[in-house]
C-alpha cells in the first residue's frame, strides 16, 4: 500500500495544484485517491452526471466538451499528463457540466470530494500552498496569452503589408515603370523594407 500511494503521489505531484504540497501531504491524498482506466473512445462521465471529485491525468488524454444547441460538438479543451479538470465539484452540486471523452488509452486519478475536503478541514494551510500554486500556474497562464496576443498583431500587421505589396505588384502588369526603369518585386520589396529597419545586410536585396 505504501508502494502504491508512493507511486502516486508521484503522479500527483506533476499536477499544477499539488506541485508545492509536501511529500507526506501528496501520499496521504495519495491515499484515497481512486485510478481510473480507460479505453479510447470512453467516456470518463456525462453533462449533468452527480459529481464525484475532480481529476488528475495520470497518462493519456481527456477531451472535455459540450454538444451545442445545433448538435455541434464544441470543444473546452483537451487535457493531457499532469493536467487537472472538474475542480469546480468542489464548490458546486449541479453535477458536471460538460462531457469527459478518453482519446486515448487513459488513466486517471479521481480525487474523491468529500475525502478532499475533509482533509482540508483538518489541514487548511494545505488549502493555502494550493491557492499559492494555482496563483502561480494562473500567472504563467497570463504570461503566455500576452505572448500569443502580441504574435497574432505582428501576423496580422505582416499579413497586410504582404497584401498590400502584393495588390500593388498585381496593378502593373509591366515589369517596367513609367520611368522606363525595371520596377522591383514584391520580394525585394519585402527585403528592402527588412533593411532599412536594420534586420538584413544590404547585399541581400540584390537582385
Amino acid at each position: 500500500m505504501h508502494i502504491r500511494s508512493a507511486a502516486l503521489a508521484t503522479s500527483l505531484r506533476r499536477c499544477h495544484l499539488f506541485s508545492e504540497l509536501p511529500t507526506q501531504d501528496l501520499q496521504w491524498i495519495a491515499s484515497f485517491v481512486v485510478q481510473k482506466r480507460l479505453g479510447k473512445g470512453d467516456y470518463l462521465f456525462r453533462q449533468g452526471a452527480p459529481f464525484e471529485g475532480f481529476y488528475v491525468v495520470h497518462q493519456g488524454a481527456i477531451n472535455v466538451h459540450r454538444i451545442n444547441a445545433s448538435g455541434k460538438t464544441q470543444v473546452i479543451h483537451v487535457f493531457r499528463g499532469g493536467e487537472s479538470f472538474a475542480e469546480a465539484a468542489l464548490v458546486e452540486n449541479a453535477g458536471y457540466p460538460a462531457d469527459a471523452r478518453a482519446l486515448e488509452q487513459t488513466s486517471v486519478l479521481l480525487v474523491p470530494k468529500t475525502a478532499f475536503l475533509e482533509l482540508l478541514r483538518k489541514r487548511p494551510e494545505l488549502a493555502l500552498r494550493m491557492l499559492g500554486s494555482m496563483s502561480r500556474h494562473l500567472q504563467t497562464l497570463v504570461g503566455l496569452i500576452d505572448d500569443l496576443t502580441l504574435k497574432d498583431v505582428q501576423r496580422a500587421l505582416s499579413a497586410g503589408f504582404l497584401s498590400a505589396v502584393a495588390n500593388r505588384w498585381a496593378t502593373k502588369p509591366s515589369s517596367w515603370n513609367s520611368t522606363g526603369q525595371k520596377a522591383s518585386s514584391p520580394l525585394s520589396l519585402v527585403l528592402r523594407t527588412k533593411r532599412s529597419h536594420g534586420h538584413l545586410p544590404n547585399s541581400a536585396t540584390r537582385n
